[in-house]
């Protein structure tokens, strides 16, 4: 039996209620990974009460803006404004005012006689006012001990369940967009301590899963990070912030292959002044793709380099108290060999600021 043919009308209806679809499924993905976040924290509240009545807390508050929420080009952009792919863009606007919320528990169980111990759970919550299909949150846990005053091991496990890039084109469809999500698991080990009165340094090793959800499961990767980071006391007033982490991706499929090798730095300037702290600083992320011409030429001898400067100011206004106001901009320029417009595609300048409240003991 032959199909009449969908008249355009029909076909924009159909792709809308794709969108719709996915979105109701991002929306109900997203209550478990709150309610797993509640968890954690309730559940951690049972050893803090009983092996110290009184577990260190801090609870903060940030309220943010950020001009580009989904790291458009310039060229995505336009096709936003105008709405020439509304089933590739379904979001109410490019930017937001992001709210986001902290908290966390810590406590010093004895361990080690002598030797402090430190615990701790984490849950970060980020609200989109606009893009609530864009709303992710971060569960933590970590554990840190003390063998000497300035020298401690720790370890740390950090959980990103259901995160939107954005809509991405499903391979084979000329029309059909659904959001490709990734879950993210990042287990990390470091050592670290004061080596001297002047340098506080920690180098580390870190394993990160990122697993892609259908239809874009043939993203997922696993990834070997290591680097250090180490502080400078360059004067009573001021110090130096130093950091470098090398990171080979490698993707468990071999087209597309999003595998690369990224080198990734920063320094930042820490002066201090009274209640008043103040970092400024610049880091570098230079990625290239390993993947083979043969394979996939999307990626081929691809390079992506993305820099970032930033700001941030606190204030302590009383114990356990304080106010915070930061500020970033971050850039990204790509290039290809085999693809010229590349750039149109994955370039992008991103504006962040917010102010935030923290209290906690």
């Amino acid at each position: 039996m032959m199909r009449r043919p969908q008249s355009a009308e029909c076909k924009a209806q159909s792709a809308e209620c794709k969108v719709q679809s996915a979105k109701r499924k991002l929306r109900k993905a997203s209550r478990p990974a709150w309610a797993c976040g509640l968890v954690l924290l309730a559940v951690g509240l049972l050893p803090a009460a009983r092996h110290n009545p009184n577990p260190g807390f801090e609870f903060g508050v940030n309220p943010s803006y950020d001009d580009n929420v989904f790291q458009y080009s310039v060229r995505d952009e336009s096709l936003f404004v105008y709405r020439a792919a509304p089933q590739r863009f379904p979001f109410r606007s490019l930017d937001d005012v992001v709210l986001n919320v902290s908290g966390r528990l810590s406590w010093q169980p004895r361990v080690i006689h002598r030797h402090t111990t430190q615990l701790g759970l984490g849950l970060v919550a980020h609200e989109f006012l606009s893009n609530p299909v864009k709303n992710y949150l971060s569960a933590s846990v970590r554990a840190r001990q003390y063998f000497t005053r300035g020298l401690y091991v720790e370890g740390s496990y950090l959980l990103i369940p259901g995160y939107l890039i954005r809509f991405y084109r499903v391979p084979g469809s000329t029309s059909d967009y659904q959001p490709c999500t990734f879950t993210e698991h990042l287990v990390s080990l470091q050592a670290g301590g004061r080596w001297t009165g002047w340098l506080d340094a920690a180098p580390f090793i870190r394993y990160e899963i990122d697993d892609y959800q259908e239809p874009f499961a043939f993203y997922r990767t696993a990834a070997l990070r290591a680097g250090a980071g180490a502080t400078f006391q360059v004067l009573s007033w001021l110090g130096l912030g130093l950091n470098y982490e090398f990171k080979a991706a490698n993707s468990q499929h071999v087209a597309p292959d999003i595998s690369y090798l990224q080198h990734e730095g920063e320094a930042v300037l820490k002066p201090k002044l009274g209640r008043f702290g103040l970092d400024i600083g610049y880091d570098y992320a230079g990625r290239g793709y390993t993947a083979s011409a043969q394979v996939d030429t999307t990626h081929a001898e691809r390079i992506d380099a993305t820099t970032g400067v930033f700001g941030r100011l606190s204030c302590a206004l009383a114990q356990g108290f304080s106010l915070t106001a930061d500020v970033r901009r971050e850039a990204r320029n790509s290039s290809s060999p085999y693809k010229a417009d590349i750039d149109d595609v994955k370039d992008y300048t991103q504006w962040k600021a917010g102010l935030g409240v923290r209290w906690g003991r």
